[in-house]
């Protein structure tokens, strides 16, 4: 069964990372692929060589292993939070890893590579009127594709005419 109070004995962040890991049975490796980064850089944390993580970094771990954000970042608190609502609420998993992402910029580049302003811009007035589109998602892809619309659309009428 889990704890459900303050481990007092983990006053770093890298001991408490340590702990929740050995907790869960897994190596460096494997903790690294839950949250999405190298065990390098969760050595470096665990053993105090790497301090003041991201808050992204913190909300994957506290997602990934159902943990109180409270208590990863300072040592206060619940440890267990099963629904996640101790995360801050401008936390948003998925914002950050999409712009990263280099395998989906690849392919929106290639996306928008082939398409005209005009066809950019119909794509993005598609999104904004789309009812199943969150507001995040609206805004992410108003500004992935409206940027290049706009772009696209000043070289177009930049770059005389073909006969």
């Amino acid at each position: 069964m889990r704890q459900q109070k303050t481990l007092h004995g983990h006053r770093s962040l890298g001991e408490r990372i340590r702990w929740l890991r050995k907790r869960e049975g897994l190596s460096l490796q494997q903790f690294g692929q839950r949250v999405g980064f190298d065990r390098s850089y969760l050595s470096r944390l665990e053993n105090g060589k790497a301090d003041n993580p991201s808050e992204d970094f913190l909300g994957r771990v506290c997602l990934a292993f159902k943990i109180g954000y409270d208590w990863l970042s300072t040592g206060q608190g619940v440890i267990d939070d099963p629904k996640g609502l101790g995360l801050p609420v401008t936390y948003t998993p998925w914002g950050r890893q999409l712009e990263e992402d280099t395998e989906m910029t690849s392919a929106i580049s290639l996306f928008v590579d082939l398409m005209s302003s005009d066809q950019l811009m119909a794509c993005v007035n598609a999104v904004v009127q789309h009812p199943a589109m969150s507001e995040k998602a609206k805004l992410f892809w108003i500004k992935t594709l409206g940027i290049h619309a706009v772009t696209k659309r000043a070289l177009e009428q930049a770059s005389p005419r073909k006969s």
